[in-house]
């Protein structure tokens, strides 16, 4: 007698099942997550309070150690999410989003340039970083993090690498985890100088530490310590000028395009600008930006840092 080994439909039933469930369970952990993984490892900082932290080259790659990158972040108008996206200028592409914000600060409405605010770019640099001290988050210590900062560190920073305080410190000293110097990230909130002036946040007061030896790093710790760094550039999706583009048409102006955008429910480091109201947006989205307009890019580049230099 033959033995019947095709699969019956209750087997097909459980592995189909099974299979399904593998899918939801893994949708259901990316979600936990937070889609990237790499952002829980970025540091939090608190007014008030005070870090510090190690800078951690990358030994495989210098050249990555820090790395630089320019950020659009805004509150959509079509969605009411926080959106967020690379800019294609980190890596020397064009993008049209500070195309259309030149254009706008250049030739646009008041109304025009107050809608077009919430679109310059951000300037950020990441680095890895040994955690010696967090006082909100003990569980950080001991652990390589990811350190995101914006000028007033980078000030700091390139201070102490090639600037005025080079003598003192130097690249020997503030990449070295074992021996070198601590970083003391002083987070502070400040009022504005003028009357009823919102408070924010500054880094203006960290620095650096007279170089000296962490008792608790030996050779063999300091070792693990530089294998454990984390991809820099794995935070930021890399996106293309057509990417940006549609996050520009359905993400401020308001239209359809039908295809997903980057986007993402997140809270940003700083205050950003208010988002444009709806009247604002819908003006804006009546003089929709036409990217093949003679603004070239390196005008671009070149007019939007001196102009993101004054901000």
């Amino acid at each position: 007698m033959k033995l019947n080994t095709k699969p019956t439909n209750n087997t097909m039933n459980t592995k189909l099942k099974s299979m399904f469930d593998a899918i939801k369970q893994a949708q259901s952990e990316d979600k936990e997550k937070g889609g990237n993984p790499a952002f829980k490892e970025i540091m939090k900082f608190v007014p008030g309070n005070t870090y510090q932290v190690r800078l951690v080259p990358n030994q495989n790659s210098p050249k990555d150690t820090i790395f630089h990158y320019f950020l659009h972040a805004w509150t959509s108008n079509s969605t009411g999410k926080f959106v967020t996206a690379m800019c294609p200028s980190t890596f020397g592409e064009a993008c049209p989003i500070d195309t259309y914000y030149l254009k706008t600060y250049r030739t646009g409405t008041e109304s025009e340039k107050k809608a077009a605010a919430v679109l310059s770019r951000k300037e950020n640099w990441v680095v890895n970083v040994y955690v010696v001290s967090d006082p909100v988050n003990p569980e950080n210590e001991g652990k390589v993090k990811i350190l995101r900062y914006g000028k007033e560190l980078a000030k700091v920073i390139q201070s102490a690498i090639d600037g005025d305080d080079s003598d003192e410190f130097g690249v020997e000293k503030i990449f070295d985890v074992q021996n070198g110097s601590t970083l003391r990230i002083k987070c502070e909130n400040r009022t504005g100088n003028a009357k009823g002036s919102k408070q924010y946040v500054t880094y203006a007061s960290s620095k650096f530490l007279t170089a000296a030896k962490l008792s608790d790093v030996n050779d063999a710790r300091c070792q693990e310590i530089l294998d454990s760094i984390h991809d820099l550039k794995s935070i930021n999706k890399q996106t293309t000028p057509a990417e940006m583009q549609r996050l520009l048409d359905e993400h401020f102006f308001n239209i359809s395009v039908g295809s997903p955008a980057e986007q993402e429910d997140i809270e940003p480091d700083e205050p950003l600008p208010s988002p444009s109201t709806k009247s604002s947006a819908t003006k804006a989205s009546s003089n929709k930006f036409d990217p093949d307009e003679d603004v070239t890019s390196s005008d671009t580049d070149k007019e939007l840092k001196a102009l993101l230099a004054d901000l």
